[in-house]
């Protein structure tokens, strides 16, 4: 009787505590909650995409179709709410699983049309970035990016009940960007003003050239120099082309950005960054300069362009930084579409081979931290809008790149003094940038970057030199496009760092640096990369040196495009005041022997006239930093009277050098003034009445600035000017009198030649 009472209790108490199948149903009804809100989400989210595909055919306007996506989204959730009620949770588990079921099997086939589909668009639309995933996992392995997407993933495959949700949603996000590009590549066609420009860039990089021309490019004989016809903008251009290959560049008409292979990225911030840069009224287009130039640019023909001047000279740097960002995000977007069909396919081939040895396709030269500012200012801009810009590590960029101008007076200097030392002058820098599709890390390793920003002299610390410990080059074995801007100061700083590098471009790696062999391109892996790299260079003056880099180190199979225009009328006019100036040519055998006759006719026939006191206050201009060391040791030598001053004389000595060459009692007879000097500094001599050019200025301004520094009023008829040359400086030459005269001059049979400039009423 006790036994069943207590069977009795227990069964009365049953109902009051939480049994196994209460348990089960609470559970069940929490993963239903769960996924029935899922559900309603991805039913919501795929019912607006199909009212906006409806829309876009139809022309319906965005606001119809947010109020109509909102009112079925709370029409299925109240549809779905009511029903909740109605059924048993096991009942709505069991269907819940079914759909799963068949909403895989939908996925999978699906998917095996996406893969059909996609390897019949490939050439279509394979080169947009909306067709493939946004992630830097397919570049590098153990980047902090790839390491936030890994953890990402991890944590959405913990929930085992969203994964055929999410595959789902991640498919018909994909199918919805792909028509939406494609849709904007037939509209932007049909909206383009001419028929698109062909892609230079995929037929630049991916044709192999034969073998027997990449025999002949490396000698002289398989190269043909021809004149172009003259352009609007440019002037006259000389194309030097390989003898088998022949593609003679013509000016691009006004067209749109689209039709020109720009990234649509860059051609929406286009106008924002001319404005801000160039303070341009017309901003959403290229200037005339700009379309000329990039008319060379975009076929990948090298330039060299040495009309630079500080008006313009912004317009050009947003126009080479738009060409790498354009060069760099169409790489890009080919090695992640590659790496998206090689994932899903499991397959390899020649087609996919779309790397070089190293990652970093872009090396821009440049003598200043300001410059550098600069340019990664133009890549922002140009890659972000202000709102969505993401610089990493631009605090510290800022910080060591930026300048605060210091308060007080500034002494008088020329305008393209100004603008060529404003900001950080420092020449030693260098920093790698890695490019996304919306960002920018700035101080990248540089075998993780894509463009890398530095001085000749940075990189010069790390190349090293023959017999050095540690040296590391091998970032610059798949250099594509190289920029050197600026050159002429660059050639002023030390040329020899130029030459430096440019020689260690294209060299075979030492190490694999985490290289994919079968990614590898096969013209690279044949050592043919210098053939295919191309080569700006802007500058200010046209300059030997500069010339002979472009002829003897850029052998771009695509050709060679040099603007060369001659010079009317020279800076000799812009001398203001009366006086006489002699030319005297020396005559020269070999280019090697002209600096040991210079030197020759100088002690011998030119000096001996100016070691009279009345000669004194004569200024010796001199350009080589060889030849002033020379001329410095021989008036040791001779012990004469005399001051030096040169870029390497500390402040307080070439202060008082100067005083005492100015002083009118006791002066100094001579003074010999380094180029260089006057370059970076651009002071005032005061004190001059007789003048000689060693030999003459690179820069054609310099002689204008020199001569009319002579100001004695009072000794008029005791002043003169005497410049000796040769027949190797008919481009300083020319600067000075003009391309013409230059001519005649170095022709003539006389060796004498004298000009008489200003009047009475200048002085």
């Amino acid at each position: 009787m006790a036994r069943s009472m207590n069977k009795n209790r227990k069964h009365r108490q049953l109902p009051q505590k939480p049994g196994r199948k209460r348990k089960a149903t609470d559970k069940l009804e929490t993963i239903n909650a769960a996924a029935k809100e899922r559900l309603i989400k991805y039913q919501a989210k795929k019912n607006t995409r199909e009212k906006k595909r409806e829309c876009n055919q139809s022309g319906r306007s965005a606001e119809q179709l947010s109020s109509r996506g909102l009112s079925s989204r709370a029409a299925n959730a109240e549809s779905e709410s009511d029903s909740e009620d109605e059924v048993d949770p096991f009942q709505k588990l069991i269907c819940l699983l079914e759909t799963k079921k068949r909403q895989k099997q939908t996925h999978l086939s699906l998917e095996e049309l996406h893969k059909d589909n996609m390897h019949q668009t490939t050439f279509k639309v394979g080169d947009d970035d909306t067709l493939v995933l946004e992630s830097d996992d397919f570049f590098h392995k153990n980047d902090e990016e790839s390491t936030v997407g890994n953890n990402n993933c991890e944590t959405e495959d913990s929930d085992k009940d969203s994964i055929a949700d999410t595959h789902n949603q991640t498919f018909v996000e994909e199918q919805a960007e792909t028509r939406k590009t494609k849709s904007e590549i037939v509209r932007g066609v049909l909206e383009s003003d001419s028929e698109k420009v062909e892609d230079h860039f995929t037929q630049h990089f991916e044709v192999e050239i034969a073998d027997d021309l990449a025999e002949e490019l490396d000698h002289k004989h398989a190269w043909k120099l021809q004149q172009l016809d003259k352009w609007d903008v440019l002037g006259n251009l000389r194309l030097t082309h390989p003898v088998k290959r022949l593609e003679v560049p013509t000016p691009y008409a006004e067209q749109s950005f689209q039709s020109l292979n720009i990234k649509q990225s860059l051609c929406s911030n286009f106008a924002e960054t001319m404005r801000l840069c160039c303070k341009a009224a017309d901003c959403g287009k290229f200037t005339p300069l700009q379309l000329e130039l990039f008319s060379v640019i975009n076929r990948y023909k090298d330039l060299y362009y040495p009309e630079r001047t500080a008006a313009h000279g912004e317009q050009l740097r947003v126009l080479y930084c738009l060409h790498s960002l354009n060069h760099v995000l169409k790489t890009r977007s080919k090695i992640l579409h590659h790496n998206s069909k090689l994932s899903k396919r499991g397959v390899t081939g020649e087609e996919y081979r779309d790397h070089g040895f190293t990652r970093p396709k872009v090396l821009v030269l440049v003598p200043f931290r300001e410059s550098a500012l600069r340019i990664v200012n133009v890549l922002s801009q140009l890659l972000m809008t202000n709102e969505d810009a993401m610089i990493i590590n631009k605090k510290r960029f800022q910080s060591e790149y930026g300048w605060t101008e210091e308060d007080g007076r500034k002494p008088y200097k020329p305008d393209d003094y100004e603008a060529t030392f404003s900001g950080n002058i420092d020449d030693c820098f260098k920093i790698g940038i890695k490019v996304t599709k919306k960002s920018l890390r700035l101080y990248s390793d540089f075998y993780n970057a894509d463009i890398i920003i530095a001085s000749p002299l940075g990189l010069r610390t790390l190349i090293g030199s023959d017999g050095d410990d540690e040296r590391d080059f091998d970032y610059l074995s798949s250099i594509e496009v190289l920029i050197i801007d600026q050159a002429d100061t660059l050639l002023m700083q030390n040329w020899e760092h130029v030459l430096h590098t440019v020689d260690h471009l294209h060299l075979q790696p030492k190490e694999a640096h985490g290289m994919d062999l079968s990614r590898v391109r096969m013209w690279a892996l044949a050592g043919l990369s210098k053939y295919y790299r191309q080569t700006l260079i802007f500058s200010s003056i046209p300059a030997p040196e500069i010339s002979l880099l472009f002829t003897k180190h850029c052998w771009n199979y695509g050709g060679k495009v040099q603007v060369s225009n001659p010079i009317k009328t020279g800076i000799i006019c812009q001398v203001t005041i009366q006086l006489p100036q002699v030319f005297q040519r020396i005559s020269v055998d070999s280019f090697t022997a002209q600096a040991e006759e210079r030197f020759r006719f100088f002690t011998q026939k030119v000096l001996p006239q100016y070691k009279d006191p009345v000669m004194a206050h004569t200024l010796v201009y001199v350009s080589s930093y060889f030849d002033f060391i020379r001329l410095r040791n021989f008036a040791r030598s001779e012990e004469l009277n005399c001051a030096v001053v040169c870029e390497y004389t500390k402040d307080e000595d070439a202060i008082s050098a100067k005083r005492l060459f100015a002083r009118r009692r006791n002066p100094k007879q001579l003074m010999f003034f380094s180029e260089r000097y006057h370059f970076f500094h651009r002071y005032r001599v005061r004190g001059i009445k007789h003048l000689i050019f060693y030999d003459l200025p690179r820069y054609a301004h310099f002689y204008s600035e020199l001569c009319n520094m002579i100001r004695w009023r009072d000794q008029i008829d005791n002043i003169s000017c005497t410049a000796i040359y040769s027949k190797y400086d008919a481009l300083r030459l020319a600067g000075i009198v003009g391309t013409d005269r230059a001519s005649l001059m170095i022709n003539s049979t006389k060796a004498v030649h004298m000009f008489l400039t200003g009047s009475e009423k200048n002085q």
